[in-house]
């Protein structure tokens, strides 16, 4: 949930007195003398007249209430640059993994502008992050709150922040309150779009989520069934959100060994990424679970296969070190090593 372009961070605390300086206008031939000397040509009385009151009128002394006014501005832009520039800050710390000192500087941020979305959203990322469930419901409260006083019930921004909501409410394993925020978001969503947008898929595949946790495998089926049939009916059948379902549902499936229809869809999906390239993470997902499928029937070779072309889809994304491509090698050889034993 950390994404935001990064400005210098800058505070200006200067109080600049301008004093304006009429200059009249004078043609080029009237500072050129006869003898081909510059000269300063001399004003007449009405044009010196003219310059100083115009002078007076400009310098001025400002009222009481004009300099209050003033510095009052000047004040809560400084607040607002220092709470920009706090910002910032946590960003740049969030990005090293310093959680901590992105947490401090985003409360900062916080103190001098209480109820910026920007910043609420980030606070409430980097506690989910650090696992400080109850102050991460609390910033995605007073956000949903000012999304809610600044947008209005009927905006798609609500959806969005009751479905930040529903996760902290999943990851504390609160799971009424997750069905309740997360129907709400669906709810919205279907008023604004009607009953057959991509977005609502958002909202369908995370009831599905908490639908499996909770066992309740059937309502997880019909949804993640409604999720698909949207994504087909909307993007195409050859799509890689129709694959994506696709996978979603075979999961299911393999979740409750009911293998042959998971190896059926795994196999559309796998076959979508195949003749559409561009998203090789959810290819190699995809396979690497096939292959999972494969080896509780012991079809090793079929098997190996899978894993073989995830570790090579894997490689085009990562390095040899990275973590995702040192597990599938892992998987592989635990597999020879099983294969070989028998």
């Amino acid at each position: 949930r950390c994404t935001s372009e990064l400005n210098p961070p800058y505070i200006t605390l200067a109080i600049l007195s301008l004093t304006l300086i009429a200059v009249m206008p004078a043609t080029v031939s009237a500072y050129i003398s006869d003898d081909g000397q510059k000269r300063i040509p001399s004003q007449s009385k009405e044009t010196r007249s003219k310059s100083h009151d115009l002078v007076s009128k400009k310098t001025q002394p400002l009222s009481l209430a004009e300099t209050r006014e003033l510095l009052e501005q000047l004040r809560i832009k400084s607040r607002m640059q220092a709470a920009q520039a706090s910002y910032n800050l946590s960003i740049i710390a969030g990005r090293s993994q310093d959680f901590t000192l992105a947490l401090n500087l985003i409360k900062e941020a916080l103190q001098l502008d209480k109820s910026n979305p920007k910043y609420l959203t980030f606070a409430a990322d980097i506690s989910f992050i650090t696992q400080k469930f109850d102050k991460a419901e609390e910033y995605q409260l007073e956000l949903l709150q000012a999304v809610l006083l600044t947008r209005g019930e009927d905006d798609l921004q609500v959806a969005v922040a009751q479905d930040q909501l529903g996760a902290i409410y999943f990851a504390q394993e609160h799971h009424e309150d997750t069905q309740s925020i997360l129907q709400k978001s669906l709810q919205l969503r279907e008023k604004m779009l009607g009953d057959n947008h991509l977005l609502l898929v958002v909202s369908l595949n995370k009831l599905a989520a908490l639908a499996i946790r909770q066992k309740h495998t059937t309502v997880a089926e019909k949804l993640l069934k409604r999720s698909l049939k949207i994504a087909r009916e909307v993007s195409g059948y050859r799509h890689s959100n129709s694959a994506a379902m696709l996978a979603n549902l075979a999961d299911l499936y393999l979740s409750e060994s009911r293998l042959e229809e998971a190896e059926v869809l795994y196999k559309e999906a796998i076959s979508i990424w195949v003749d559409s390239p561009g998203d090789p993470l959810r290819q190699a997902s995809g396979q690497n679970a096939l292959g999972r499928l494969l080896l509780r029937q012991q079809r090793y070779d079929d098997a190996r296969s899978q894993f073989k072309q995830a570790l090579f889809l894997l490689k085009q994304v990562y390095s040899h070190d990275h973590p995702y491509v040192q597990q599938a090698i892992r998987n592989i050889t635990a597999m020879d090593a099983r294969y070989k034993s028998m």
